[in-house]
């Protein structure tokens, strides 16, 4: 067998490749394979030895050093991290013109974000050229350069006004005031002060826009990206309960475009970022156990109940209810007690003397005298008989013994109220433990309403900030507040209920339910705790 000879064209593919490679080098002009190769040729700030709290402008300058223009805009995004390797702030991606890059062209952006650190650190300025990856470049590892910033100590410092002015970040959602200031469009501002010799900042809400001012109120718009900005006034009402798709106001407030109004436990309109949650009613003062039936009159008898639903505009009202009654009759009325004016029975004189009257002892015949003189008495005979009358024996007359003399009255001592048959006595209780126990109900229910307050407005504050999580958690957070209040007010009913024929085993049930409230607490901290 021969030795082969070897040739460039012994295969189609061969040719095929000669053929390619003859028409990408010869015949294709250079444009077809040029690529934009975008890097970050510098970083400058305006202050090179900058002290904690000084506001630093930073600058970053992008490059294209590939053969022709990007064929897109350009993304550029600017950052700093601590020395920790925390991220401080980003510029968020700042866009460009791809037209103004062509080969070897730059394009300086000044950061839009004030970077103002509020430390002494080393910290590390970053800056990314096409940030999002949108662009396919000849060099895809060199669109990232860094840069180091000192950051010292800030001199000491005795007063605020040494430490620089306030001033709103570019970053942070806008909100309407409250109160006197709900017609003013705010956001919380930095403010320089000097702490313990040190410059330091602190956050307190500031009006950037008095609306009231040029004739309008504070609402959400729809307008640049959705915030809280200064609005026509409207006299309309959104609808509760639906989607706001127009201009109208939800309580004090004006909305757009933009969430549901709802109506709360107390009949007040406010605001929600989704679909109103479901109302819980509140709790009646007088707890929500109706009242006892009253007592039966022309076969009826009522009662105070509550009710609390959309009826009411969720609010606790009170109602009266009728029901048909029969009346029973008494049983009939027994004598034979001691009291009844009737000496009967076992009663005597020692054990009922009302009823019963002591015997009195006939007083003795005094003996006459010679010289007393007494007026004829008539003589009865016993058995006295005459001529022509039948002989009737007749009954000796038992003298009658004399009246009782009683004492006279004392003028100072009142008549006592004739004695009745003592009845079955309450039960013995501590009075002071059942005082007791009130006052630990209403000490709680002082301090839940305090809590619960607190928890409204910090449910109120999420809710305009849109934050949904915390939203959730305050919202869940009230409603235990409510279900603790509201089982404290039932814990005060019982006790009216049994005030007058309380047991120690009621006292000790009251103990166990107040111990009960207070284990919702302990639900709350986990809720407060959670996300």
């Amino acid at each position: 067998m021969g030795t082969p000879s070897f040739s460039l064209f012994n295969s189609k593919s061969q040719i095929t490749l000669l053929i390619v490679f003859v028409f990408m080098t010869y015949i294709l002009p250079p444009s077809v394979f040029a690529l934009s190769d975008l890097i970050i040729s510098d970083i400058t700030v305006n202050n090179s030895s900058p002290v904690a709290g000084d506001a630093i402008k930073v600058t970053t300058t992008i490059k294209n050093i590939g053969d022709t223009s990007p064929n897109t805009t350009v993304y550029l995004d600017t950052y700093a991290k601590d020395s920790s390797g925390t991220q401080l702030w980003s510029s968020g991606g700042a866009s460009i013109n791809n037209a103004v890059f062509g080969p070897e062209q730059s394009y300086s952006i000044p950061l839009s974000i004030i970077f103002k650190p509020n430390k002494a650190d080393t910290f590390t300025l970053y800056g990314v050229a096409d940030s999002n990856s949108w662009h396919e470049e000849k060099d895809e590892t060199n669109n990232i350069l860094t840069k180091q910033l000192i950051v010292s100590p800030a001199p000491a410092c005795s007063s605020d006004s040494e430490c620089g002015g306030k001033y709103f970040p570019s970053s942070g959602a806008t909100f309407c005031g409250s109160g006197s200031d709900v017609n003013k469009r705010m956001k919380y501002q930095v403010v320089p002060v000097c702490v313990s010799g040190s410059c330091s900042e602190k956050t307190e809400p500031g009006v950037l826009e008095d609306c009231a001012a040029s004739g309008k109120i504070c609402g959400f718009s729809p307008l640049q990206g959705g915030q809280f900005q200064c609005v026509a006034a409207t006299s309309v009402i959104c609808k509760t309960g639906v989607a706001i798709t127009f201009q109208c106001l939800c309580g004090e407030l004006s909305y757009e475009s933009y969430g549901y109004c709802c109506l709360d436990a107390y009949g007040k309109l406010y605001h929600y970022h989704t679909s109103c949650p479901q109302v819980v009613c509140p709790t009646c003062p007088d707890g929500q156990s109706p009242s006892s039936w009253s007592a039966c009159a022309n076969n009826n008898q009522s009662r105070t109940n509550h009710k609390c639903d959309a009826s009411t505009n969720y609010q606790c009202q009170s109602y009266t209810e009728t029901q048909s009654c029969t009346v029973t009759p008494l049983p009939p009325a027994t004598t034979g007690y001691c009291g009844d004016k009737i000496c009967s029975g076992n009663e005597t004189s020692a054990t009922c003397p009302n009823d019963c009257v002591s015997p009195v002892t006939p007083p003795t015949t005094p003996q006459s005298t010679p010289n007393a003189t007494t007026p004829p008495q008539p003589v009865i005979q016993p058995n006295l008989t005459t001529p022509k009358e039948k002989i009737i024996p007749l009954p000796v007359p038992t003298p009658l013994p004399p009246p009782v003399a009683l004492p006279p009255p004392s003028p100072t001592a009142p008549t006592p109220p004739p004695s009745l048959e003592p009845t079955k006595p309450l039960p013995a209780v501590d009075r002071l433990r059942l005082a007791q126990s009130i006052l630990n109900i209403e000490s709680l229910k002082i301090k839940f309403e305090s809590l619960k307050s607190k928890s409204q407005s910090l449910l109120k504050y999420h809710t305009i900030k849109n934050d949904i999580n915390n939203t959730d958690k305050w919202d869940k957070v009230v409603g235990l507040f409510n279900e603790a209040i509201e089982a404290l007010d039932n814990i005060k009913s019982f006790i009216s209920s049994v005030r007058d024929t309380a047991t120690e085993a009621d006292l000790d049930k009251i103990v166990n339910r107040i111990d009960n409230v207070l284990l919702i607490i302990d639900k709350i901290i986990d809720v407060m705790l959670s996300g």
